[in-house]
């Protein structure tokens, strides 16, 4: 498969950006950073981009006031004159509407800090402590345009242990969140994940699937044929009774024959 070439679209630290740009540098990772967007002049993002020699670009959506579709379209522009065939928002803090996403469908996705569909939106470890949870953790979902709404791709759990702070669980989280993030973008240009009209394939997983579902029809004696209504299932009955008759037709053959032989022989001693 042709390997992705990621805008990503931060708007702060970009700690999952680096994460990325990590990713990307390891060999026979099939994706690399085409371009950098932050919709915030002084994202720290930035720096971490131009340390890694990747463009970076700035489209400060407060110049956009009023004009969302041009704010989406001009990042849209950005991340096509930079060859990008694939979003991936990594703290990007706006909602994306259907402008960019028509753009670029079935191709953006973002990592939330909370196991979905649990705690969507801001402030999500205050709103874990809280509600009392046991465990939280990071999910990497389709973007759609509702907030943290489309489909989940995959999650990591982390439990919530007794003192923790919405500052100690949110760096256990974002552990697992350096790590996850990377492994799905490799499943996705690898064809082990699909998005498709907004849902999550595994065509691998699918392929399985049909192969075990089909495995009974290979036995005649399979438990699926054994219930079938297409099926005869032999009466306990009607098998003893057949026994019974073909017992009794061999045993008469047997006899039959018997006489038939006799009779042949008294016949050729009276003929002679």
């Amino acid at each position: 498969m042709k390997p992705l070439r990621l805008a990503v679209l931060i708007s702060g630290r970009g700690s999952n950006l680096q994460a990325l740009i990590d990713a990307c540098r390891q060999p026979g990772f099939p994706a690399s950073i085409a371009v950098v967007i932050s919709n915030t002049p002084d994202a720290q993002g930035l720096e971490r981009a131009a340390h890694a020699g990747i463009p970076a670009m700035i489209v400060d959506h407060s110049y956009f006031k009023g004009n969302k579709d041009g704010f989406e379209n001009t990042m849209a522009d950005i991340a096509d004159q930079h060859g990008a065939n694939f979003v991936t928002l990594a703290g990007f803090m706006r909602i994306l509407g259907p402008t960019f996403l028509k753009r670029f469908k079935d191709k953006v996705i973002n990592i939330h800090p909370s196991l979905l569909p649990k705690h969507k939106g801001l402030n999500v470890h205050e709103a874990v402590l809280k509600a009392g949870d046991k465990a939280s953790g990071c999910s990497v979902h389709v973007v759609t345009a509702g907030m943290d709404e489309g489909e989940v791709i995959a999650q990591r759990q982390v439990p919530v242990q007794s003192g923790d702070t919405p500052e100690t669980l949110a760096a256990r989280i974002l552990i697992q969140e350096h790590a996850l993030y990377p492994e799905v973008i490799k499943q996705i240009a690898d064809g082990t994940v699909v998005i498709r009209d907004g849902h999550v394939e595994r065509p691998s997983k699918l392929a399985q699937n049909s192969i075990t579902k089909k495995e009974p029809e290979k036995s005649s004696m399979s438990h699926d044929h054994a219930h079938s209504s297409t099926t005869p299932v032999a009466d306990p009955a009607a098998v003893k009774h057949s026994e019974h008759m073909w017992h009794n037709f061999v045993r008469f053959s047997t006899i039959a024959g018997g006489l038939i032989a006799v009779t042949l022989i008294l016949m050729a001693v009276f003929l002679v």
